[in-house]
């Protein structure tokens, strides 16, 4: 499913960076908005389809049985706060989100300060933005297909969930000393396919090792609360920053301790998960007759 998303957007940013010329942006509106129902029609007979013919037989059909434990996780937002703030784990987890909404914030507004400042029309910067879309999706769908299972196989969550902050801290020690559009085309695109194919799956490792109510009420903090905060507090920061007249690439400097910080979390995380899944590992091996 992650592949068939990823080459969906390839063709978006494809469809886009050419019809754009023609069709100038408010036909590209009108024919998200088909695409949009032509979504609407498959799931509406998806539906139908599984109401047709439900997987009722477990023994033709590789389901497996609910277990005791598969109904709804009870509780709200206030629940996952609570399971966090009792967790230094989860709180680390929230800290790795917090610094890459951040930081994403601080490589979004650059960008888009650059393009505005390069190019005047509408049409130019939709096909920068575009050709963008595009590479991150290409190598996002290589790096999927290709390395992701790979690595994570071989190195492990600790090395790959460094991956992006790595990206990061290079990132801006570039920008720093060559604040180009060039630049920070390279940048912000590997930095978008390495958080799609590789820091997105191991995050979703760092789960594996806790309770299914942990689990569930974290995520629905991690994924929603954390990373708008983490959004919001780097557009304020970045306000603030332009307000008092920080160029870009001093802005750069400030956000290289913040990605070191990022990445001392990602390997701490990483080391933490693993000693956590040697720690369950004894009650999955099976139990051997006498």
């Amino acid at each position: 499913m992650a592949a068939g998303a990823t080459l969906g957007a390839v063709i978006g940013s494809l469809l886009t960076t050419v019809l754009v010329r023609w069709l100038n942006m408010s036909g590209l509106f009108l024919l998200s908005a088909v695409l949009l129902e032509v979504a609407v029609f498959c799931v509406r007979q998806l539906n139908t389809q599984v109401r047709k013919n439900p997987l009722s037989d477990t023994e033709d059909h590789d389901t497996v049985p609910a277990q005791a434990d598969d109904g709804p996780v009870k509780g709200g937002i206030f629940d996952g706060i609570l399971a966090i703030a009792r967790s230094g784990y989860l709180l680390n987890i929230c800290l790795y989100m917090l610094l890459f909404s951040v930081t994403s914030t601080f490589v979004y507004f650059r960008q888009a300060d650059l393009v505005h400042q390069i190019f005047k029309s509408d049409e130019s910067r939709t096909t920068f933005f575009a050709a963008s879309d595009l590479s991150v999706n290409i190598l996002t769908l290589l790096s999927q297909l290709l390395i992701t299972g790979r690595l994570l196989s071989r190195y492990g969550t600790r090395r790959v969930l460094a991956i992006l902050p790595l990206v990061t801290l290079a990132g801006f020690l570039m920008l720093s000393v060559w604040p180009t559009l060039a630049g920070l085309f390279i940048f912000a695109v590997l930095r978008r396919a390495g958080n799609f194919a590789f820091a997105r799956p191991a995050r979703e490792v760092l789960f594996t090792v806790l309770s299914r109510e942990q689990k569930y009420k974290a995520k629905n903090v991690t994924d929603t609360v954390v990373y708008r905060a983490g959004d919001q507090a780097g557009a304020w920061s970045w306000t603030a920053m332009n307000a008092v007249g920080l160029s870009g690439s001093l802005i750069a400097w400030l956000a290289i301790p913040l990605s070191l910080l990022w990445l001392i979390n990602s390997l701490w995380l990483g080391k933490k998960q693993k000693l956590l899944e040697n720690k369950k590992q004894p009650e999955r091996l099976p139990v051997s007759g006498g």
